[in-house]
């Protein structure tokens, strides 16, 4: 979905969720896809149904952080990057009724003891004996604490859902994903150009104008034809906790604003970065200094801008 809009992903998401698919990762330290041979299902060299299995632990351990998970010889600790390290066998010939809980049982055990991102190829060598100690664990049951890591693990299972599925059903979550919150219309925030008989984005309009000096107009010494007070937006659209920070982007005109309220006060800037310009400010982070004025951070260029001046 590269390249969708925001106020577009709901509906690109109820047509994948009522066509049964479900958000997953790409990319992530967690299990995505069990590989597998084809298995009896379409090898006459197989042994098992290797795709069946695949799929069963496909299904039981999708999203589950930081999975290495090998056929029906249990191969563990495995990784590649700058320190690449083979997988060492756990057990040998598990009959496919034993799978899961072995690996239930595995996998919760690292859950539980592994440090902040650590692999499982780290953490295996950290472990006191290594992979024979980790047999003694989760297979001969030296701690007594299979049961309980096998009901830990249904647990963190069973919480599963899809975020996505959840969200096209909740009429508040939807609101996030319009584009101004005072208004159902939508505008295009990307400016197609053709080069060379091809279409591309228009490149950063901030800073061509800046190396260019196209833009030459004094905003500031510009005379408005009335600077009266408007109503835009009712409160509600903003957390009433005093202390929580709340933002939307807004429409006046011909012109996006982002709203941002902030310990109880509000203010206004314009939504494009003048950076980059790109309208995104109202999604960015909100810091303050310790003179007690604050400033947004552009979530695209990263660069800061204050909010109390002018």
């Amino acid at each position: 979905m590269f390249g969708a809009k925001k106020q577009v992903l709901l509906d690109i998401w109820t047509e994948l969720v009522n066509a049964r698919m479900e958000s997953g990762h790409a990319y992530a330290k967690s299990l995505r896809a069990v590989k597998s041979c084809v298995g009896t299902t379409w090898c006459r060299f197989g042994v098992g149904d290797s795709v069946g299995m695949a799929i069963r632990l496909e299904q039981r351990y999708k999203n589950t952080d930081r999975v290495q998970v090998l056929g029906f010889n249990v191969f563990v600790g495995g990784n590649g990057g700058a320190k690449p390290r083979h997988s060492e066998l756990l057990a040998k010939d598990v009959p496919p009724d034993e799978v899961i809980s072995l690996l239930d049982r595995y996998l919760i055990f690292y859950i539980r003891t592994a440090d902040k991102l650590q692999c499982t190829g780290r953490w295996i060598e950290n472990l006191p004996g290594g992979i024979y100690y980790l047999r003694e664990v989760v297979i001969n049951d030296k701690l007594g604490i299979c049961a309980e890591l096998e009901r830990q693990m249904e647990e963190l299972v069973s919480s599963y859902f899809c975020e996505w599925a959840e969200t096209i059903k909740d009429p508040e979550r939807r609101k996030h994903f319009e584009q101004f919150s005072n208004t159902p219309e939508t505008v295009d925030t990307v400016e197609i150009v053709e080069e060379r008989g091809q279409s591309r984005s228009l490149k950063s309009v901030g800073n061509r104008g800046r190396r260019t000096g196209h833009i030459t107009e004094n905003f500031k010494g510009h005379q408005w034809s009335h600077v009266s007070w408007q109503p835009i937006l009712k409160s509600h659209h903003f957390s009433e906790e005093k202390l929580e920070i709340s933002s939307t982007n807004i429409k006046r005109g011909d012109t996006q604003l982002a709203i941002f309220k902030i310990k109880g006060k509000y203010y206004a800037t314009q939504q494009m970065c003048p950076h980059k310009g790109a309208f995104v400010l109202s999604d960015g982070f909100i810091g303050d200094t310790d003179a007690g004025t604050y400033w947004i951070s552009c979530p695209l260029c990263k660069r800061n801008f204050e909010l109390n001046g002018e």
